[in-house]
């Protein structure tokens, strides 16, 4: 006659017990503990995803972290896949920004001008200061003048830092050998504050946060 399952199932934490395996019976509050879920058990998995990090949130955390240390290559990478991951929502375009004025530190001109004019006008916040650092990269390239004319458009553009933009509008036109031009812009950085951008200007050594 076969035994009850209770009998055997008791005789079984018995034995454990008596070996010194520690077997939790209830969990907070005294509430009876869930089963214990399997390898390859489909809630383990969304346990398991529920109090980790997603992907997209840890990539893009590190690349952030990679950005403020200096270490640009890294953090275009992280930012890169975390816009892969958050395809086909607009959200990829915040990581694309990102992931832009990193390769543009370490001067992969082309392919963060190709991220940036990818960026469409209707995110209002974000594609003016796409054209900004636009605007800087052919700066840094040497293109003054087509820099210059570049900044100029943006001079009173809601959302683009203006006294950063005066900042390089006095040393474009210092470039191109025009000192009273650009003792003029640096005459109107006398009024100017402190100013931040999301990830600062792609020619400074440092890296000014301010959220979009």
């Amino acid at each position: 006659m076969p035994r009850p399952r209770s009998f055997v199932a008791s005789i079984l934490l018995l034995a454990l017990l008596v070996l010194g395996v520690p077997v939790p019976l209830r969990g907070k509050g005294g509430k009876p503990r869930a089963p214990m879920a399997t390898k390859g058990d489909s809630s383990a998995k969304r346990v398991a995803y529920k109090t980790s990090p997603l992907p997209a949130e840890r990539n893009c955390t590190r690349g952030e972290i990679a950005f403020l240390s200096g270490a640009f290559a890294e953090a275009a990478a992280c930012f890169a896949r975390c816009a892969r991951m958050a395809r086909p929502s607009p959200d990829r375009f915040h990581f694309h920004f990102r992931e832009a004025l990193s390769r543009a530190r370490i001067g992969e001109f082309d392919r963060a001008r190709a991220l940036l004019e990818a960026i469409p006008p209707t995110l209002t916040r974000l594609h003016p200061l796409a054209r900004f650092h636009l605007a800087e990269i052919l700066l840094a390239e040497g293109k003054t003048a087509r820099a210059i004319l570049a900044f100029h458009e943006l001079i009173d553009t809601p959302g683009v830092p203006r006294c950063i933009l005066l900042t390089h509008l006095a040393e474009g036109y210092e470039a191109v050998g025009d000192p009273w031009k650009s003792a003029e812009y640096r005459e109107q950085l006398r009024s100017c504050r402190v100013e931040t951008t999301t990830f600062g200007s792609i020619s400074d050594g440092h890296a000014n946060h301010a959220a979009i």
